[in-house]
């Protein structure tokens, strides 16, 4: 990544690369803009893998800080830093350097510690009138640029819904133990919420966390979750805001729906837009565009993630198959996507398959038998494994690396 060009693209006044020897602190600290006020914002430590990431998170960071003291009013314009931690003694070691040597002065006085937690991400969009609260189908986002959820994390590469992790069981606990007491909690503060409520969520080991909440539809989820609403839309709204949420009918269909974003490539770096965008008229009431513009009457690119492509089926693989079809009927000079989404696993390896000693069987957090080449792997192993078919009874796939 070409730092010059990327402080350019996002109008960046200053970013400062930093490193300490003596102290082992390695760090990037970007100031977007200033014409509020003097740039604030915090300062996160994360193992990065490469110093692309983390000025490519730190870019993002302190930009999104200019925002947000906008709209809040704030004097301020907005600044980020990010340390690079690539070990646990880095990470103490920065920490020591902050508080005890003040290399970023009063600023490091104070840290924030966050658990660092790991599991399968889901997404809860929710109907509320601040009473009562209505989930919608679950939907599981791919946030990483590349196949094998590798690479830059982006605005999101596609979608499938319901997310394969979200069982029945998680969902109990969830509005009992997260969505229900947020509702409660927000109206005790006398900040009542009637919209649509989005909880950004993790299954760890510990249980479901909460990663993030938005007072809105989420993107690319909004493209797989609505199109299994079978209730008239514009009805609930009403009673979300006639306060009779409790009344209204909100069903979804049992089906399932895949949504593949067609990106320029080099998203969510550099890239190149202007292209003739051609949607062919069979799929275009199914494709939701979001960076394109007309140009004389011409549809052109102006954007990393391009557009979304949509599929509903009755079952996951049917509606992967059906999203994947549609993309073909897309049209445009430098279009990447992901070939993957919705078809890679989590997999305990339980034993050998009945067919050969040369595959493995194991299971899903859904309880799905899937069946893959053995590879290097052994039984009691977790093992990411992508779906390539389907049988009446059981999931065929590849190991993914």
């Amino acid at each position: 990544m070409n730092a010059m060009t990327e402080m350019s693209k996002y109008r960046h006044e200053k970013v400062l690369f930093v490193n300490n020897e003596k102290a082992g602190l390695k760090a990037i600290i970007a100031v977007h803009n200033t014409n509020l006020g003097p740039a604030i914002g915090g300062c996160r430590l994360f193992p990065y893998a490469s110093y692309d990431d983390a000025l490519f998170d730190v870019l993002r960071l302190s930009r999104g800080m200019s925002h947000k003291n906008a709209v809040a009013g704030l004097p301020h314009g907005g600044g980020k830093g990010v340390i690079i931690a690539e070990t646990r003694e880095d990470a103490k070691e920065a920490v020591r350097s902050m508080m005890e040597d003040k290399v970023f002065g009063d600023s490091g006085n104070q840290v924030v510690v966050e658990e660092f937690l790991t599991g399968p991400e889901v997404s809860v969009l929710s109907f509320t009138d601040g009473k009562t609260l209505v989930p919608m189908v679950s939907s599981m986002d791919h946030k990483r640029a590349l196949d094998g959820d590798k690479g830059l994390n982006t605005g999101g590469m596609g979608t499938v819904a319901p997310n394969p992790y979200y069982t029945e069981e998680v969902a109990k606990e969830c509005m009992e133990t997260i969505f229900l007491p947020t509702v409660e909690a927000m109206n005790a503060e006398g900040r009542s919420f009637s919209g649509c409520l989005y909880f950004g969520l993790m299954l760890t080991p510990k249980g479901p966390k909460v990663i993030e909440y938005n007072c809105r539809f989420g993107d690319p989820e909004t493209q797989v979750v609505l199109p299994l609403l079978e209730s008239d839309l514009l009805d609930i709204m009403l009673h979300i805001s006639d306060k009779t949420l409790k009344d209204a009918d909100v069903r979804f269909s049992d089906g399932s729906a895949c949504c593949v974003v067609m990106a320029s490539n080099g998203y969510p770096q550099k890239y190149e837009s202007g292209f003739d965008l051609v949607i062919d008229k069979t799929v275009e009431d199914t494709v939701y565009v979001a960076g394109a513009k007309s140009v004389e009457g011409v549809l052109k690119t102006a954007g990393g993630r391009v557009l979304g492509v949509t599929a509903t089926a009755d079952t996951l693989p049917e509606a992967l198959e059906k999203a994947y079809k549609k993309v073909n009927y897309v049209k445009f000079e430098n279009a990447y996507y992901r070939k993957d989404i919705g078809k890679t696993f989590e997999v305990l390896v339980e034993g050998f398959s009945k067919r050969s000693k040369e595959q493995l069987f194991g299971r899903t957090q859904q309880n799905k038998v899937v069946v893959f080449d053995r590879g290097e792997c052994k039984i009691g192993d977790l093992v990411n494994v992508k779906v390539t078919s389907v049988t009446a009874a059981t999931l065929l796939g590849e190991l993914v690396k």
